[in-house]
């Protein structure tokens, strides 16, 4: 189900020419098992900032009824910073979502955006404090999840009083919007999780093609 979804978006990506990049495990997976990796359960894909708004508009119109767009701000307890692409014929339930079923998923693939990160020290770092602000208010205010750290407890206490009078999509919105604002094309760094991982801008000047499965797919050449 995984497999075909991807070959959707690779024929729709294809046809519209937008790039796209395998990442995380998924081009693990391509290197070195020429597919998935055993013990993966979902598809990672990336595409540029520049990109993202067009992508969204052509797999909503063009994508098989089967498939549907999954857009963080448009569910109430989703509180994700990833599109996802399901397989609306399956259900998938995380258990620490057992008891939002507005969060309730099929199968999947991943689509995040990448998007550029600057040079200068200071500048990135206050681009990253509020990225990172962003998806943690997401993923904590939407749904009573269990806390690790002091740290979210405190952002919870202190968010939670404000959190019913929030539009539903308003943290998506905020993120997205600051997330457009930082084209991937021009920079030195770029990241496609809010600055966990930052990478080379230049890796994914240019990409090469692996076999994945009973395709292929585009993975960045650094």
């Amino acid at each position: 189900c995984i497999l075909n979804i991807y070959k959707e978006i690779k024929k729709i990506c294809e046809k519209h020419t937008i790039m796209y990049y395998s990442i995380g495990g998924t081009t693990l997976g391509a290197v070195r098992h020429k597919g998935f990796i055993p013990w993966d359960d979902d598809l990672d894909i990336a595409v540029k900032a520049e990109d993202y708004l067009r992508f969204i508009e052509v797999c909503k119109t063009e994508l098989p009824d089967q498939y549907e767009v999954y857009i963080p701000g448009e569910k109430k307890h989703w509180g994700l910073n990833i599109i996802k692409i399901v397989d609306n014929r399956t259900t998938s339930v995380a258990a620490r979502r057992v008891k939002y079923p507005d969060s309730y998923s099929g199968v999947f693939v991943d689509v995040m955006i990448l998007h550029g990160l600057p040079r200068m020290f200071v500048k990135l770092g206050i681009i990253l404090i509020k990225l990172n602000f962003l998806i943690r208010a997401q993923y904590e205010l939407k749904c009573d999840f269990e806390k690790k750290s002091m740290s979210l407890q405190f952002l919870w206490l202190m968010l939670r009083p404000i959190r019913w009078l929030m539009p539903d999509d308003y943290l998506w919105k905020k993120y997205l919007n600051f997330v457009l604002s930082l084209p991937f094309e021009g920079q030195r760094y770029a990241t496609d999780t809010g600055g966990m991982f930052i990478f080379p801008n230049k890796w994914f000047q240019k990409v090469e093609t692996f076999a994945f499965e009973d395709t292929t797919i585009n993975v960045p050449s650094g």
